[in-house]
């Protein structure tokens, strides 16, 4: 569907096939939605305009841009006609970089099948006032291939995805009012908040190593002589950062931080765990681990909804850590999920399959949980382990997770491409848009 724009500031026009969804009788008046901005027009046919095309009144555009050169699709219900999809991206606090706008180019690949008006914004963009948000939005080349971002204000949209972290405030709470539930991944759970949401449930419970905040040190000895080792973690963190594991020996304790190791006394390690407790939150969690050639291995199982807005798995990555090291970062290392499977535990492809249905059977489960108690979710990483006796081990949610890691896997460009264009086909059908 393309605009057209008219001067007459009271009348929208459609081509005359429209006739049929609205049975026998056409309201005089209707409701014209545009993301979340609505007014009422009067409504004419024209058997003189092509099928694909929409006449709007130029006055509808004073506030904020409708690009004309866009496709859209046209939705009509009994709540009136609906123009879009209109979905923003939160890409940033204050300003939308040159470089943030090159890096989601790659997420409108598929625009030929999404349409409508998407665009980057930065939360200093939004203006409650105007009810605008400033941006760039997304302009196709003419084989719809290829596009560039351009510069505009826009009305508040259907759908948001929402890709940073965000303090709360006028700006974005005015954005929560307006668009409701249709904030997709809005809240970044830290590591204890994912625990507590995932612990009552009674099947993933067993899968969830055992887990504590940092409140005296002895707690940890105690877990120490019951597990051998255990992990110090941040509360809030990503990407490995500030993880310390504590391993039981014969002589004391073996403290593994980045690429240092000291031998602790217990008198040390607990002056050492009382000052982490002063720095921030921490807590201290059961070590679970699979070890390959002395490197640990986990699993990055990406989790997204697609077009029938259900959960589904994009992708399983094996990630190897250096030698030694225990943690996995080495990116050189990254292996397709089922061959690393395999490979690790030494099974044959009916195990492997069998063991790469119990892993989606507990992140499918994980994620509605999620949805359920803090969502609405579409795109989350969740990082799984599985110890010598073959048990399947949850050990973070990545909220926000590095989706070209999926571009680092071999020759897994195929993955690659469905890990960055779901998002943006899930917010197309959230926002009530079928896709082909």
């Amino acid at each position: 569907m393309w605009i057209k724009w008219s001067n007459d500031s009271e009348h929208i026009v459609l081509p005359n096939k429209y006739s049929l969804q609205f049975g026998a009788q056409i309201p005089p008046i209707i409701k014209f939605h545009f993301g979340s901005f609505e007014t009422e027009k009067e409504l004419t046919l024209s058997t003189l305009l092509t099928k694909d095309t929409i006449v709007l009144p130029i006055s509808i555009k004073l506030n904020f841009m409708i690009p004309d050169t866009l496709p859209y699709d046209l939705r009509i219900d009994e709540n009136g006609l609906h123009l879009g999809p209109v979905i923003a991206i939160l890409t940033s606090r204050v300003h939308v970089s040159p470089g943030i706008r090159t890096k989601y180019l790659e997420y409108l690949w598929d625009y030929k099948n999404l349409h409508g008006l998407i665009y980057l914004c930065p939360l200093e963009g939004i203006n409650p006032a105007k009810t605008g948000i400033e941006g760039y939005y997304y302009q196709p080349d003419e084989l719809g291939s290829a596009g560039i971002w351009k510069k505009g204000v826009f009305p508040y949209p259907n759908v948001v995805y929402r890709r940073i972290g965000v303090n709360r405030n006028d700006k974005y709470d005015h954005l929560l009012v307006t668009v409701g539930q249709k904030i997709f991944n809005p809240s970044f759970l830290d590591k204890w908040a994912v625990w507590k949401a995932l612990q009552d449930n009674p099947k993933i419970n067993p899968h969830l190593p055992k887990t504590a905040l940092l409140r005296n040190a002895k707690e940890v000895i105690c877990m120490l002589k019951d597990y051998g080792s255990v992990y110090l973690k941040p509360v809030s963190g990503s990407f490995g950062r500030g993880i310390v594991k504590i391993e039981l020996t014969n002589k004391g304790y073996l403290w593994k931080h980045k690429n240092t190791k000291k031998k602790l006394s217990q008198k040390k390690l607990i002056k050492i765990l009382c000052y982490y407790k002063r720095r921030r939150a921490y807590l201290f969690q059961q070590s679970v681990s699979l070890k390959v050639h002395n490197k640990h291995v986990d699993f990055r199982v990406i989790m997204q909804k697609n077009n029938t807005q259900t959960w589904n798995c994009t992708g399983i990555i094996a990630r190897y850590g250096m030698k030694g090291k225990h943690y996995t970062n080495d990116v050189s290392a990254l292996k397709l999920g089922v061959d690393g499977l395999k490979n690790a535990l030494h099974l044959n492809d009916l195990q492997t399959k069998l063991k790469t249905q119990e892993i989606l059977s507990l992140c499918t489960l994980v994620c509605e949980n999620l949805d359920e108690l803090h969502g609405p979710y579409a795109d989350l990483g969740l990082d799984v382990a599985i110890d010598t006796n073959y048990k399947v081990w949850l050990l973070e949610i990545n909220f926000r997770h590095m989706h070209n890691i999926a571009a680092l896997v071999g020759q897994q460009s195929s993955m690659y491409s469905k890990v960055i264009t779901r998002p943006l086909e899930f917010a197309k059908a959230f926002a009530g848009y079928s896709t082909p």
